[in-house]
């Protein structure tokens, strides 16, 4: 019932309600509202945005997490600032989860051109898997990676792609 009432109030863009979502959001005696939660308060504007900010700020590591997905998926300088700083949060899943979600809404952001440099291999490989063929001259950069998982995204791309790099940089690898 409560997820219900939380999806109406945000269907009726009902602004007024965020503080009493965050509150169902917090109960540690109610059900796990998160999910919805979230959802509801990026569809109530500045307010339900300026709550969710407060989340990535304040948040765990999984409400984090989910959202940097949310907010990565939104326009609007709030949310953009936000993704920004989810995209250099110290957990690495939180950093992925914020540039899977701006990859899909906005590839050629230049935002994710900074997962090619993150410390993860992980995030590293991440990113040569979901935008690397956008941006063939980081490929390059990465083929002297010493990471197994880089090095095997790189192949993934190589074998998926033919002529993604030019030939002597494949023979020189």
């Amino acid at each position: 019932i409560q997820i219900r009432a939380i999806e109406a109030l945000a269907l009726l863009g009902a602004a007024e309600a965020v503080p009493d979502i965050a509150a169902a959001i917090d109960d540690e005696f109610g059900q796990d509202l998160t999910d919805a939660g979230f959802k509801a308060l990026a569809r109530l504007g500045t307010p339900g945005v300026e709550t969710l900010v407060g989340y990535l700020a304040d948040g765990d590591e999984r409400q984090r997490r989910r959202v940097a997905a949310i907010l990565a998926g939104l326009t609007g300088s709030l949310a953009e600032e936000a993704t920004s700083r989810a995209l250099r949060d110290p957990a690495r899943n939180v950093r992925v989860a914020a540039a899977r979600a701006l990859a899909a809404r906005d590839p050629e952001d230049t935002r994710l051109l900074a997962l090619f440099r993150d410390s993860s291999p992980a995030i590293r490989a991440f990113a040569l898997e979901n935008i690397g063929p956008r941006f063939p001259e980081w490929i390059e950069r990465l083929l002297g990676d010493r990471s197994h998982l880089v090095q095997r995204a790189i192949l993934d791309l190589l074998a998926a792609k033919h002529g993604l790099l030019p030939r002597d940089a494949v023979l020189d690898w």
